[in-house]
């Protein structure tokens, strides 16, 4: 499912890919390129911010965190102390990628859990809510997954290396991903 364009996600960083003084840079954003243990990422892995509900980038980031450390995906990637959380804002990242570098930059929610819990519901009057997972996963015995992919990042390497730049640029917040 295609994520609204008011939305934000999130990007766990490691601290091997953070500048010397902590700041998100472009290497946060490389795809994993493959190894005998794993297959090369087809899109960057990311979370959906609003999907635990919505509020200020602190509040919401810890939502995440909480899941994150407390996740039912096996092999969930976690934040650490010295990591970073960085948040990228949908609609700005996929105009800005288009228009700077004609690159197309699609965000959807790809849950890897099943029997997942939606966060978009539509109310009686035809107004889209976003942000409301949490109450529909207990009221219908569902489970939570904000994961989420960022699609179309090219393959060739200096087109890559490009897009991996222009997310770090539009980091709109970072925080330590274990506070």
């Amino acid at each position: 499912m295609p994520l609204p364009a008011e939305s934000h996600t999130v990007r766990i960083c490691s601290a091997t890919r953070l500048g010397d003084n902590g700041e998100v840079l472009s290497t946060c954003f490389a795809p994993h390129v493959g190894s005998d243990l794993r297959t090369a990422d087809g899109y960057l892995s990311v979370h959906w911010l609003e999907y635990l509900g919505r509020g200020t980038f602190p509040e919401c980031l810890a939502r995440l965190r909480e899941y994150l450390l407390n996740s039912p995906v096996a092999g969930e990637y976690k934040p650490s102390r010295k990591g970073k959380l960085a948040v990228l804002h949908c609609e700005t990242v996929s105009q800005s990628t288009l228009q700077n570098l004609n690159v197309p930059i699609d965000f959807a929610h790809m849950p890897r859990l099943d029997n997942v819990a939606s966060s978009i519901s539509v109310t009686e009057d035809g107004k889209v809510v976003i942000g409301v997972a949490p109450e529909q996963a207990a009221n219908n015995g569902q489970a939570l997954d904000p994961h989420s992919g960022l699609f179309t990042i090219p393959e060739e390497a200096a087109h890559q290396l490009a897009v991996q730049q222009q997310l770090a640029r539009l980091v709109v917040h970072s925080e330590p991903g274990i506070i």
